[in-house]
This record gives C-alpha cells, sequence and structure tokens, in this order.
C-alpha cells in the first residue's frame, strides 16, 4: 500500500430536512387560518339564510361542503382543511339535535386525502424551486466565464498591448482576496475598483426582498449613499445595470451607475459608482466592472458558505467541495436529492481517457474531480445536481456503450480493476476509501 504516506492529485472540471407535513406558524400561515374560517363561515352563514333548517347542506341532495373542503384544501393546504373542519364541525354541533358523525368523518377522511395531494405538489413546487435558482446560479457564473472570455478575445483583436490590465488579470485578482471579514472584503473590493478601473467614489449596498436597505459599505467612514436615489430605484426595479443619461438637460441624480447583482434569499446588491475618471466612463470599463463585482460576490458568497458549512477539504478543489457541500444541504434540508458516481482503478492510462470522455459528455452544471490515492489507486469523482440513482444509472450505461467501441477500452471496462459506485451525493461515499488508504498505507 505504500510507505505510510496517502498522496493526492486534484484535478477539477467546472461544469455546472424533509418537509414538515404541518406548517411553522408565520404571519402568511395565520393569514391563511383566518381565511379558511371566514370563507367557511360564511358558506355557512349563507347556508343559515337560505335554509335554516339545514345549514350545512346536511340533508340535502348535493353536498355542497365537499365543494367548499376541497378549494380550501388545495388552495390553503393544512389551514384549510384545519379551519373548514373547526368552523363546519362547530356549526354542526350547533344547529342540528343529533350530530352527525359519519358526516364529519366522511369530511375529515375526503380532506386528508385532498391534502396529501397538495402537499405532493407543493413538495414537487419546492423542489423545482430550487433546481430554478441552483440553475439560474451557474447560469450567472457561465455568463461571467463567457463574457471574460469573449472580452479577453476581443481585446487581443484590437491589439490592446498598451492597456496595464486585463479582465483576465482583474478576475484573478478579484478570485484571491482570502480576506475573512465580510465588510472589510467589500472595502478591499472598493479599493481595488479605485486602484484599476479609476472608480474613485463608489458603494456597496444590499437590500432585502421588500427593496428596504439593510447595509452597506464604503471607503468613507462618513459616507452616507442616498438608497432612495431615482438611479438606484430604477436598478432594483430593472434588476439590470444602469447609467446616467449625460443627454437630459435635469439629471436628478447624483449617481453615474447602478449595478446590480442578485444574491440568495431574494436580497439584492448593488455597486455604485459616484465619481470615477471621465475618461474611463465608457462602456467597456462598465461591463468589466459588471463582471468583476459579479465574481467578487459570487466569490464571497461560496467563500462565507464554505466556512460556515466547513465543506473544506484538502484534496478537493474549493469549487468542488462547494458544489458538493451544497448538494449536500439541500438534500439533507429539503429532500431534493443528487447523486455522484466514484469510479476507481489502478490503470493510469485508461482513467485518462475516461476522464476525457466524461469532460465532453457531462452537463455543464455537473461537476468532476480526479483524485490519486497512494501510488495506484486513480479515482474520478462525478457530481450529478438533481439528478437521482437511475438517472446516473442511465448515464453509466450510454457511457459503456460509447466506451466499448473501442476493443481496449471494453476489456478494461469489464475487468475487475474498472470499479464504480453511485451514491447520493455527500462526502461520505468517498471519503471512506481515502480513509482507508492513508490508514492502509
Amino acid at each position: 500500500m505504500g510507505t505510510g504516506v496517502c498522496r493526492f492529485r486534484r484535478t477539477e472540471t467546472p461544469a455546472g430536512t424533509d418537509t414538515a407535513l404541518m406548517p411553522p406558524f408565520s404571519l402568511q400561515v395565520t393569514l391563511k387560518y383566518l381565511e379558511a374560517v371566514l370563507i367557511t363561515g360564511l358558506f355557512v352563514g349563507v347556508g343559515y339564510l337560505l335554509h335554516s333548517e339545514d345549514p350545512c347542506f346536511v340533508t340535502g341532495k348535493i353536498d355542497f361542503s365537499i365543494v367548499v373542503l376541497t378549494l380550501l384544501t388545495l388552495f390553503f393546504g393544512w389551514p384549510g382543511l384545519f379551519g373548514f373542519l373547526l368552523v363546519y364541525g362547530t356549526a354542526l354541533a350547533l344547529f342540528y339535535p343529533q350530530f352527525p358523525i359519519y358526516q364529519m368523518l366522511e369530511l375529515l377522511i375526503t380532506g386528508l386525502i385532498l391534502y396529501f395531494f397538495y402537499y405532493l405538489w407543493e413538495t414537487r413546487l419546492k423542489h423545482y424551486a430550487l433546481q430554478k435558482e441552483y440553475f439560474r446560479q451557474k447560469l450567472d457564473e457561465n455568463s461571467n466565464a463567457f463574457y471574460t472570455l469573449k472580452a479577453a478575445y476581443d481585446q487581443l483583436e484590437k491589439a490592446y498591448m498598451t492597456k496595464p490590465h486585463s479582465l483576465k488579470d482583474s478576475v484573478e485578482k478579484i478570485m484571491k482576496m482570502e480576506t475573512e471579514d465580510t465588510k472589510e472584503a467589500k472595502r478591499e473590493f472598493l479599493r481595488f475598483l479605485s486602484q484599476q478601473y479609476h472608480v474613485k467614489k463608489s458603494y456597496i449596498l444590499t437590500f432585502d426582498t421588500d427593496e428596504h436597505l439593510l447595509d452597506f459599505d464604503a471607503l468613507d467612514l462618513h459616507a452616507s449613499p442616498d438608497s432612495e436615489d431615482l438611479l438606484i430605484r430604477e436598478a432594483l426595479e430593472k434588476r439590470q445595470p444602469v447609467y446616467i443619461d449625460f443627454e437630459r438637460e435635469e439629471n436628478q441624480t447624483r449617481y453615474l451607475a447602478v449595478i446590480p447583482l442578485r444574491l440568495p434569499k431574494g436580497k439584492m446588491a448593488l455597486l455604485v459608482i459616484e465619481d470615477m475618471l471621465f475618461t474611463a466612463f465608457e462602456q467597456d470599463t462598465l461591463l468589466e466592472t459588471t463582471v468583476v463585482f459579479s465574481y467578487f460576490m459570487q466569490s464571497l458568497q461560496k467563500k462565507h458558505f464554505i466556512e460556515e458549512m466547513r465543506c473544506r477539504r484538502h484534496y478537493l478543489s474549493e469549487a468542488f467541495a462547494y458544489e458538493l457541500c451544497k448538494m449536500e444541504k439541500i438534500s439533507r434540508e429539503q429532500g431534493v436529492p443528487s447523486s455522484l458516481i466514484v469510479l476507481r482503478s489502478s490503470d493510469e492510462a485508461m482513467m485518462r481517457r475516461l476522464y476525457t470522455f466524461l469532460q465532453r459528455n457531462i452537463r455543464t452544471v455537473d461537476s468532476i474531480q480526479t483524485l490519486t490515492v497512494g501510488k495506484r489507486e486513480f479515482i474520478i469523482i462525478v457530481l450529478f445536481p438533481f439528478l437521482k440513482r437511475v438517472g446516473v444509472e442511465g448515464f453509466v450505461g450510454r457511457m459503456k456503450r460509447e466506451m466499448q467501441r473501442d476493443q481496449a477500452m471494453r476489456v478494461w471496462l469489464e475487468s475487475d480493476d474498472f470499479r464504480y459506485e453511485i451514491e447520493e451525493a455527500g462526502f461520505a461515499p468517498f471519503e471512506h476509501i481515502v480513509r482507508e488508504k492513508h490508514d492502509g498505507a
């Protein structure tokens, strides 16, 4: 097994609680209870006005209570079911000399069945919302990467050889910022903008979901940005960068540019530029500023998440550890599964060919990581966000069919030297391999 030292080599290529049956009490849930009670009370009241001897329509040919129960349960969920049964049961006890127990049991069973369908539908909607948010984040990251590549190509094509910096240089400097304190990191970024893009005065503002100012950061400790400025409000409304229009005779704003960025949980971060060198106020510079601001905030969020969730592993790249930790958290708290596959072999040449194949065929949102454990153990880990085990098995089947066209690959894939395991996304499926190799080395 070696000489007692476990060595790791990594290569990373970026590609991309169970829900409770009864919702917790909050203002929104309380309002649902009140609405269900009022609607049911209105239903009983109308029934009393129409037919005082049978206000709950127990003896009628048409049982309207089923209709009301269905609407309330499918629309409000548990608050609708509970509110209806509470008011309707009270009305049955008050207006009928003999309580219709079978009628009540029938409504209870029907309501529970309806709520089961509501629960399934609501759970699926939450799952889709999580996937949408994750894919949106990956789209933003890939969009930034695409623009960085395009801008670098354009700069090379235009022969900007005299330019003191490039967008690639700026992004690299942003990614290397190691300040752990969030506010200090933001001030460091503003200092970077001042040095790199001649931005003399700028702020970073954070707004909540209701567009109320939560916090701001500036190099000047006595600065007081105007969160109600027209340009800031326009950026919050449009959710895209806005700039001052010098052609207007009257500009009712004190800022030159406002660059918004969506944050988790519906928050918004705004880079507000109040003053910058006039010759630097051009489209290319503002576009580059938008990209580096996006990179900075994404990097800040990732670092905070990694430290908070303790995702860091010395044998994994930070990007892969972040994606894996995020999928593990979503699976644990929201019940939305993701999968990974661990491929193992002692044949380095074949594993290199397999790695090249995987790079070409995985999705953009998937992530891949390689490890070398000991002297002769080569591992490839592929993370498939929001893909269940059956989906990964289908991918493995396609991979084998494609690679078995090569005689050498077919022999290797069918040999005992090639092994793979499909597991739920998390660190455990491959950490035990690393630990075993380390202990047995």
